[in-house]
């Protein structure tokens, strides 16, 4: 079996687990997981302020530059299509989350770097800013093969909460020379959105780096 294909086996697979195993009100399973604590209407002001530049109101592209989880989740909480985002969509989406009632989404991811996978690796799933009081930071390491599969502190399977994340990767060789390029950590272009309607779930998280 080819690793592509091993690869999505397990995604499938792992993304079946986590809907069964981490929905809030699941009868069975090792763990019940609780939803996160979000006020949406906060959140969503709380993302307008520090990161509508010009202040008219809405969220453009060059805005959500600066929030690159915001972007990775623009498809899904544009309700009018006008590639931009306004406080109530933010608001809205986030409200789907808790009506949802579902406490944290398990998936696998996979760092690639020119197009090797990329072992040994560090991600961090960091809220963006005006998530971070109700979510917390997450760390994973790749395995041989450049995957990984995240879990929050404080859990006991898989799976990290609902919301939106900025991903930062990061390698060092024995020097301690960093190995992969400041525009996926200290400057990082990476976000994900974690949600069950969000590609991650069904797809997995392909996380295809450059170093040129």
């Amino acid at each position: 079996m080819s690793w592509s294909s091993r690869k999505m086996q397990v995604v499938a697979a792992v993304a079946l687990c986590g809907w069964m195993l981490l929905c809030w009100g699941c009868s069975r399973g090792p763990s019940r997981v609780e939803v996160p604590q979000l006020d949406a209407t906060s959140a969503a002001r709380a993302a307008m302020q520090q990161l509508d530049a010009d202040s008219n109101g809405t969220l453009t592209e060059p805005e959500l530059e600066k929030s690159p989880g915001l972007r990775h989740a623009l498809p899904r909480m544009d309700l009018n299509a006008d590639k931009a985002l306004t406080t109530e969509e933010i608001a809205g989406r986030i409200q789907e989350y808790l009506r949802q009632k579902i406490g944290a989404i398990s998936f696998v991811g996979t760092v690639v770097l020119d197009g090797k996978p990329l072992a040994g690796a560090e991600v961090n799933f960091v809220p963006e800013e005006f998530l971070r009081l109700a979510l917390q930071p997450c760390k994973v390491t790749t395995d041989a093969s450049g995957q990984f599969r995240p879990q929050a502190p404080g859990l006991d399977v898989p799976g990290l909460p609902p919301g939106i994340y900025r991903i930062v990767i990061s390698k060092k060789d024995v020097q301690g020379t960093e190995l992969v390029p400041a525009r996926y950590n200290t400057e990082t272009t990476l976000g994900v959105e974690v949600a069950m309607d969000s590609p991650v779930v069904g797809q997995g998280l392909d996380l295809q780096l450059s170093s040129r």
